[in-house]
């Protein structure tokens, strides 16, 4: 589903003029949602493997 909506927004954007980053789901506050480095982690890994997928591997 991310690969497609960012394939939908490069029809406007070019690729190198987008970014992916999550929406929601970490604290934004310092009382906010207490979650662990591990669950952190595992909210982002499927952010990094579309950014590596679209944009390659960083250098």
């Amino acid at each position: 589903m991310l690969r497609r909506r960012i394939d939908e927004a490069a029809t406007y954007v070019p690729h190198e003029r987008l970014g992916l980053r999550p929406q929601c789901g970490f604290a934004s506050t310092e009382p906010g949602n207490r979650i662990t480095p591990e669950i952190q982690r595992r909210k982002l890994e499927p952010v990094v493997e579309v950014a590596q997928e679209v944009w390659g591997r960083a250098a």
